[in-house]
């Protein structure tokens, strides 16, 4: 069944790779871009505590390097993220910075209280962050020294048990793989070109196949919807860069030597992995709804959109033909409620040809 469009406030995986590395680089600037993306994001929708919690840490901490307010305040600033959410100083006003103790521990509190040491031990959290909070809560704020060095240690606990958690592509694998996909391109069109003069050579077929057999061992199946189909759906690639290339409103079908240059690798992958297909349409049908808004106001025009709705009408031509063999398990129900929940130009033409195909959606 194809998803209803993920709901993350960052837009892709790169950009989150980017926000980790902005947030613990060893540069002031590079922090500060980290913490201001990451308000960025909770403006767009919710934020995983622990992104909320690096950022709070990051943005004192700057505050205690640049030196501009008093050591007080920063013992403040410091143990209020070991503490609770509540306002900032009024001098110094900045958005409230969340808690960290509470906060976590929080997230796994079920229906019976436990104590929040107790939840911290589950958490694998040092209980000496809980004694901290304690301490800023019931007894003198701790000092300066000890909430600098708890601050250090809260980031290096949120980096091993959140960040380093959540797989994240480094730009070493992103580019190794659109280079894989650079050179197959290549390497097929100058295939296809000597075919047309009788000329091709077998080994350029063969170099072609092992580029996707190298891809194919470089990306697993959980990496398909957050790497590949990104990677596939850049422009230059599946989109050609060049607008003549594409789909038009006179001519809304993919050109023949489009379909000869990227079809025997999509097919590879399809036959690869069943999941295939569903992941690069519904990457494509987040692109033709990603700002509802603004899909609604373009212009028919948009060679892009229209390249990207003409290759999921090929997609499912392919499966309602009986003698094809390719994209067999594309999920045509999910797509079709996809474009229902999802009304736009671009649906409404994939919603028309899907009723030119279905006897079924012809009569309803």
């Amino acid at each position: 069944m194809l998803r209803i469009p993920r709901i993350v406030p960052w837009t892709s995986p790169q950009e989150y790779q980017q926000v980790y590395e902005w947030l613990y680089s060893d540069s002031l600037n590079l922090r500060e871009l980290g913490i201001k993306r990451v308000k960025a994001w909770s403006s767009r929708g919710k934020v995983p505590q622990a992104i909320v919690c690096t950022s709070a840490f990051v943005e004192v901490s700057l505050r205690d390097e640049f030196g501009k307010i008093s050591n007080h305040e920063l013992r403040l600033l410091y143990s209020m993220i070991f503490i609770r959410h509540v306002p900032t100083l009024p001098s110094h006003p900045i958005p409230s910075l969340r808690r960290f103790v509470n906060g976590l521990v929080d997230q796994i509190q079920g229906n019976y209280a436990e104590s929040v040491a107790s939840l911290a031990l589950k958490l694998d959290l040092p209980l000496w962050f809980v004694e901290l909070r304690h301490a800023g809560t019931h007894e003198h704020l701790p000092s300066l020294q000890v909430l600098r060095n708890g601050c250090q240690q809260a980031l290096e606990w949120l980096n091993r048990d959140y960040w380093t958690t959540q797989k994240p592509f480094d730009s070493t694998q992103l580019n190794e793989i659109r280079s894989l996909i650079s050179k197959y391109k290549e390497i097929w069109k100058k295939y296809l070109k000597a075919i047309f003069f009788s000329v091709s050579n077998p080994s350029e077929k063969a170099s072609a196949y092992k580029v996707v057999e190298k891809l194919l061992n470089l990306i697993s199946a959980e990496y398909i919807k957050d790497l590949l189909v990104p990677i596939l759906l850049e422009n230059g690639f599946l989109v050609p860069k060049g607008k003549r290339k594409r789909a038009s409103v006179v001519n809304a079908t993919l050109s023949d030597d489009l379909i000869d240059v990227w079809f025997p690798m999509l097919e590879r992958f399809d036959s690869e992995w069943s999941i295939f297909g569903d992941e690069l349409v519904q990457g494509m049908l987040e692109i033709l709804v990603s700002d509802e808004e603004f899909a609604w106001s373009k212009s028919a025009s948009s060679s892009f959109s229209l390249t990207i709705v003409a290759w999921i009408s090929y997609f499912l031509r392919l499966s309602y033909n009986s003698e094809s063999k390719a994209f067999k398990e594309l999920d045509r129900e999910g797509i079709l409620e996809f474009c229902l929940r999802k009304p736009t130009t671009y649906t409404n033409k994939i919603l028309q040809l899907m009723t030119d195909f279905d006897d079924e959606l012809k009569e309803s």
